[in-house]
């Protein structure tokens, strides 16, 4: 049995909306007429990539359009207009920074104090527990450390 809802009004679809109810759809995308079961979560999904992906490619659009106008004999054909020029124009349009990676390797020392009790002086082991609980990081967001080690620990008397 089915029921008539009336779609006048927001409040009236919204008190017999079931997000887990059953449909049956047509669809195409195969090639050929298809009906499949789908849910309003389904179909929610499916909106909400369409429209993300219809942003991303109004996007590309815009970017490709942009390229493609400078690709004349006025603009970056124009033997006046340098490769560094160019280059940079490619930047601001695709909205990337170039970047070179720079390795690096270097010495840090450090000097700390640690209280350990009495009844475990005979088992404690400084450079082991350096080893296990000092570490290197970096507040940075493009630096990263990819290696460290503790090394020479002595203590001072």
């Amino acid at each position: 049995m089915e029921t008539t809802v009336d779609t006048s009004s927001q409040s009236s679809m919204a008190e017999h909306y079931n997000n887990y109810a059953n449909m049956i759809v047509k669809d195409t995308t195969a090639g050929e007429l298809q009906y499949k079961s789908v849910t309003p979560y389904d179909v929610n999904v499916l909106i909400t990539d369409n429209h993300y992906y219809k942003q991303r490619l109004e996007k590309f659009t815009d970017k490709f359009n942009k390229i493609e106008e400078n690709l004349t004999e006025d603009g970056w054909f124009n033997p006046n207009y340098e490769k560094s020029e160019v280059l940079a124009d490619l930047c601001e349009i695709l909205g990337i920074t170039p970047s070179k990676t720079i390795h690096f390797s270097g010495t840090m020392s450090f000097e700390g104090s640690i209280e350990v009790p009495f009844d475990e002086l005979e088992d404690f082991d400084l450079q082991y527990l350096l080893q296990d609980e000092v570490y290197m990081t970096s507040n940075h967001g493009n630096l990263d450390i990819n290696s460290y080690e503790v090394e020479s620990v002595s203590e001072d008397n």
